[in-house]
């Protein structure tokens, strides 16, 4: 025998004269369906079902060569590291714990016959099993499930039964290989079993479940029976000690949960999203939510980000969901087109989720889309509303996420329209971007007039909110109208100011440009100034001076006309 083999086995030689299978027997046998003919495997089955020890049987006279009466097995291990009992030749009789060659089955006609007990570990066998899908038969049902262990016994019992209702010659010799099983042994730790039961239970009253159950036990230290192959860890010795104690004795209790820390980033996350997707619903957009995954043809059609080649799916649901999504974008656009299909006018979506870049690293977007008409139609616009434009839409992205600005730029994607784009910026921090969806996607997904946003969701804001007192006093306006070069942007406008205007002066913005040819190169911008005091009510004074400082600022250090 080749001693890396991972089985145990025992063999015997007997010589039948007349088998005589008993009548209580055949109908214990139907009990399990079995109806095989030749009396001999009958026994074999009766004996292996009874005392669960996996057993077979092979004709003497079908093994050997020719006439020789000498017949030399070996047990080894093949290549596939499957355990095997090799008759002449090399010719492979069985494998252990998965199949039986039928060739060598006894039958009504054998006279001499191999008896066979063996035993495999049932981790080792199904292993083997599921690297290596071999065809089985039904002694792997057993071996699989841990077949008895006990071979001396399973062929005593066999040799009885046989010999109590036939006439067949049993020869004392036998042929073994018995490979010696390790004892498994495992510490009782009580304070686990406590906390995985969830109540306390005597010990004496476990230590004594397990010992009736044949366990040895040793100070805290529990030696498994050989024949308890499903035992492996505490948690298995917590399932035999409950399942003898009684599910039903254990006293049912809510689950307790502490947290060390009650407020994690995932909670605050999870607040964060929740408090501006209510700001979105407030603005009449509806949530959706589509698969992570995206065709990655349409991001390549589209000039989009693409997860890196061999970093993609190996197995795709379907071939349109081929990829991991770069943008939340594709998705509500074509939500937005069915929308319109459908016969709707007024589409405002948005969606919070997983987006992916080149390497597969994963971010948090959010991303809204609003297409069609401004409002619903009724009395008031007479039953044409307005079609959506980009200060509308900017004004519903501020509403929702705060104070913001937004910068000219440029983006390389197909999606967007080169005249109405914009980068979204937070206390100088770029996190997104805002544009109108270009014309011909417009007309391929027939959409009407469509604005998209999408931004960094870890960019947002959420701060805590400062209570600040307010003024008791009036606030009033005052525009200024002055002449801006047409290259000049308001940002740069906005970026001078701040650095003279008195705290007075509480709010500044664009309300009106104007274009003429007697301006030439230049355009009128007319800003609103909003002054307020805490302290007192501004007097006409007050306000001449401020405005002047100001009309002084735009001549000498930008050198702008008042118009």
């Amino acid at each position: 025998s080749d001693e890396s083999v991972d089985s145990c086995i025992k063999l015997k030689f007997l010589e039948i004269g007349q088998l005589n299978f008993p009548l209580l027997y055949q109908l214990r046998l139907a009990q399990i369906a079995n109806d095989k003919k030749d009396n001999i495997l009958k026994f074999i089955d009766y004996a292996s079902h009874s005392i669960g020890v996996l057993m077979r049987a092979y004709d003497f006279d079908k093994v050997k060569l020719n006439d020789l009466e000498e017949l030399t097995l070996s047990f080894k291990q093949n290549s596939n590291s499957l355990d095997e009992l090799l008759g002449f030749e090399g010719k492979t009789l069985s494998t252990i714990g998965l199949n039986h060659n039928s060739e060598y089955l006894p039958d009504l006609n054998s006279k001499r016959v191999i008896i066979e007990t063996s035993y495999i570990d049932p981790e080792v066998i199904s292993s083997k099993q599921h690297r290596l899908k071999q065809d089985t038969d039904d002694s792997f049902y057993k071996s699989s499930r841990g077949s008895g262990l006990y071979l001396n016994f399973g062929m005593k019992y066999f040799c009885t039964i046989i010999s109590n209702s036939s006439k067949v010659q049993i020869y004392s010799g036998t042929q073994n290989h018995i490979k010696e099983k390790e004892e498994l042994k495992i510490k009782l730790d009580f304070d686990f079993f406590e906390s995985f039961i969830g109540q306390k239970l005597p010990n004496e009253k476990i230590m004594d479940i397990l010992f009736k159950l044949g366990f040895e036990i040793k100070g805290q230290i529990a030696t498994i029976p050989e024949f308890r192959h499903d035992i492996k860890n505490s948690q298995d010795i917590v399932e035999e000690i409950v399942r003898i104690y009684g599910i039903d004795n254990i006293i049912s209790k809510p689950m307790e949960f502490f947290e060390s820390r009650q407020l994690n980033d995932t909670y605050k996350d999870y607040k964060k999203g929740l408090f501006f997707k209510e700001k979105a619903i407030g603005l009449g957009y509806f949530e959706s939510i589509h698969y992570c995954f995206e065709s990655r043809e349409s991001l390549q059609k589209y000039n989009l980000p693409v997860v890196d080649a061999d970093k993609d799916l190996l197995n795709p649901i379907t071939n349109d969901l081929n990829t991991l999504r770069s943008t939340l974008l594709l998705h509500l656009i074509r939500s937005c087109s069915k929308n319109i299909k459908l016969g709707k006018k007024k589409i405002k979506l948005f969606e919070h989720g997983r987006v992916f870049d080149k390497d597969r690293q994963e971010f948090q977007k959010i991303s809204f889309i609003f297409s069609g008409e401004s409002e619903d139609a009724k009395v008031c616009n007479h039953g044409k509303p307005q079609i959506v434009d980009f200060f509308e839409f900017a004004g519903d992205i501020s509403s929702i996420i705060g104070e913001m600005e937004l910068k000219t730029a440029d983006d390389e994607n197909f999606l967007v329209s080169p005249y109405e784009y914009a980068r979204v910026f937070i206390n100088s921090c770029d996190i997104g971007f805002m544009s109108r969806v270009h014309a011909k996607i417009e007309e391929e997904f027939s959409l009407s007039k469509t604005y998209i946003c999408e931004l960094d969701f870890k960019k947002l804001l959420r701060d805590k909110k400062i209570v600040k007192s307010y003024s008791k006093f009036p606030s009033l306006n005052r525009d200024i109208s002055i002449l801006v070069p047409t290259q000049m942007h308001f940002s740069t406008i906005k970026k001078a100011l701040e650095e003279i205007l008195p705290k007075e002066v509480i709010e500044y913005f664009p309300i009106d440009i104007y274009e003429s040819d007697d301006f030439g190169n230049k355009h009128s911008l007319t800003i609103r100034f909003v002054l307020q005091s805490n302290e007192k009510t501004l007097n006409e004074e007050d306000i001449t001076q401020i405005m002047d400082n100001i009309i002084l600022f735009f001549k000498d250090k930008l050198d702008i006309e008042i118009r």
